[in-house]
């Protein structure tokens, strides 16, 4: 009886976890984590935070113009079968004096978000 309803209780937390939204647009939907503005222009601002970014060994952000600027990400496999995952999203777009930063994350790795806001403040 016992083994049936730890099965049940797996099956409905697995059904539960494929209905969740995992996109870089769900990451957008929430409070970022860090903004700042900066007189740097998006193209060199996203630059340096992908090169920061590599040169301290995490895994490679992938970048991609936008309408505005520019959008970096890094994503994540979190089960064998499943498609990556966004887990940071950091935006850069053109804004009056330079750039706006808004930086996004669904980790709960206080030390990588500490890292993603140093290399960003770096890059003023």
């Amino acid at each position: 009886m016992m083994k049936k309803i730890a099965l049940a209780t797996a099956i409905l937390a697995l059904s539960g976890c494929a209905s969740i939204d995992m996109s870089a647009g769900h990451l957008r939907s929430n409070v970022p984590r860090f903004t700042t503005f900066t007189t740097v222009s998006p193209q060199a601002m996203a630059n340096c935070i992908a090169d920061n970014w590599a040169k301290s060994g995490h895994v490679a952000l992938t970048m991609a113009p936008t309408d505005t600027g520019f959008s970096l990400q890094t994503s994540q496999k979190l089960m064998a079968d499943s498609d990556k995952v966004p887990m940071m999203v950091v935006d850069v777009s053109t804004s009056r004096e330079g750039s706006s930063v808004r930086f996004y994350t669904n980790r709960t790795d206080e030390i990588a978000d500490r890292s993603m806001v140093n290399l960003i403040q770096r890059c003023h």
